[in-house]
């Protein structure tokens, strides 16, 4: 079986999972950082080097980063008991892997209301006194802003306007069709 024969039937199996788990519980990404200690560690060995000139370097480090995560999920530590749990890699327009994964949890594990949700979902910060270094990862990696008329140099803007909020014919390589596993068409998104 060559490679495209292979793409071809992991997608043909992997529209089946809703048809036997439904709709999934959990949708989770996670993206490679090539502030990773790791990776860190691997690049100072030769000055000059940046993470795009060690392509293999970031896919291993990734890749093993994402296997921790997947192990960890599988267990039960965080969400609960999983059913069932499918991802796809894709690369980033700056060559970094990125994951977007679907999880299925076991029926006692499903989220049915708000309560649920706010069980394993937070949108707070740490208290910087309790935990300094997860305040200053959350605050350096996850926290945008501000932008618009308070910062224009901030990373998503160009002068006056947001780059985000860029019409869809600007999407000039980063058209993608993704297949829609619930409604069985396709979506044309713009990344």
């Amino acid at each position: 079986m060559n490679r495209g024969q292979a793409f071809y039937q992991r997608k043909r199996q992997s529209t089946f999972f809703p048809l036997n788990y439904g709709n999934p519980d959990l949708f989770i990404t996670f993206t490679c950082n090539v502030k990773w200690h790791e990776i860190v560690r691997e690049l100072d060995k030769k000055p000059g080097y940046k993470g795009e000139d060690r392509p293999d370097l970031i896919s291993r480090v990734f890749k093993m980063k994402l296997n921790d995560m997947i192990s960890y999920i599988k267990s039960g530590k965080v969400f609960g008991e999983v059913e069932a749990e499918i991802c796809t890699i894709e690369f980033q327009k700056r060559g970094l892997p990125h994951c977007h994964m679907l999880v299925w949890l076991k029926e006692g594990y499903k989220c049915f209301s708000a309560v649920d949700i706010d069980s394993i979902i937070s949108a707070e910060l740490p208290d910087k006194d309790v935990d300094p270094m997860l305040y200053d990862i959350v605050n350096q990696f996850m926290i945008h802003g501000p932008c618009g008329e308070i910062n224009r140099n901030s990373p998503c803007m160009r002068g006056d306007t947001y780059l985000h909020m860029k019409p869809f014919g600007d999407c000039f390589n980063t058209l993608f069709i993704l297949e829609s596993l619930l409604l069985n068409d396709y979506q044309y998104i713009c990344l």
